[in-house]
């Protein structure tokens, strides 16, 4: 199967079942009370909830809720990347993100290829956030340039500037970063970037230029047409887009 990112709300009544796939339930609104395996616990606020392939698990939610919802295959790269199955708390910079996922996923025409981009960066995420750094040295000093990008990637920063960070010339840098996460260090720089600035004219007042400052442009032609490549319409069209759909969906 391929892996799948969707938005999912759940009943009030019970269900239980397995399924051939690991599952990640990532809370937006609302909550969700679960039983995996023999943990019981609530999907919601800071916490989500790992379900690995083959184990059962019984759900049920109260209320008004919606979740993000990520399905993937057995496999070794994503064996390696889950945490242990149960409930898991995630710190603010995964919220975050889970709610820039949620923005986007409300868009009907998100292409495979963006969707990929957008899971992969959530399992980074969630690994780095939820887990202690693996004993391997140069998955250390990835994590730690993972980390720094997280909290700073509004600003201008040269592959050099983050090398040092680590005592790693760039070249070495740039193997080590793409081998573990599959994209360049400035790659991932400018996936955070375009998934804040979509969040920002979702769910903000704030004008196209300071979008574009927020999130570390001041050119604001540089900014559009990093977007437009990256989202396939303007800052001003996605925003425009976004508000009709929003308009459509409360009458």
């Amino acid at each position: 199967m391929q892996s799948r990112l969707y938005q999912r709300s759940y009943s009030r009544e019970q269900q239980a079942h397995t399924h051939e796939f690991h599952q990640l339930v990532l809370p937006v609104t609302g909550g969700l009370q679960m039983e995996i395996g023999h943990r019981c616990g609530d999907v919601s606020s800071n916490t989500l909830a790992v379900v690995h392939a083959g184990e059962t698990h019984a759900f049920a939610a109260d209320g008004d809720n919606r979740f993000v919802v990520l399905d993937l295959p057995v496999q070794p790269l994503s064996d390696e990347l889950l945490p242990d199955p149960g409930f898991v708390p995630f710190d603010a910079g995964v919220a975050h993100y889970i709610a820039c996922l949620d923005h986007q996923l409300k868009q009907s025409a998100t292409s495979p290829a963006l969707q990929q981009q957008m899971l992969t960066l959530l399992l980074q995420l969630i690994q780095t956030t939820t887990q202690p750094a693996a004993p391997g040295r140069n998955q250390q000093r990835v994590m730690k340039i993972q980390q720094w990008l997280q909290s700073h990637f509004h600003q201008t920063v040269s592959l050099a500037f983050l090398a040092d960070q680590v005592n790693w010339s760039s070249g070495q840098l740039s193997r080590q970063f793409k081998a573990l996460t599959g994209v360049s260090p400035l790659a991932y720089q400018l996936e955070l970037r375009m998934n804040h600035a979509a969040f920002l004219l979702e769910s903000s007042a704030f004008s196209i230029q300071q979008v574009a400052e927020r999130v570390g442009y001041q050119d604001l032609s540089a900014f559009s047409h990093r977007f437009r490549a990256h989202f396939g319409c303007s800052p001003s069209g996605y925003r425009q887009q976004r508000t009709s759909e929003s308009s459509v969906s409360t009458k």
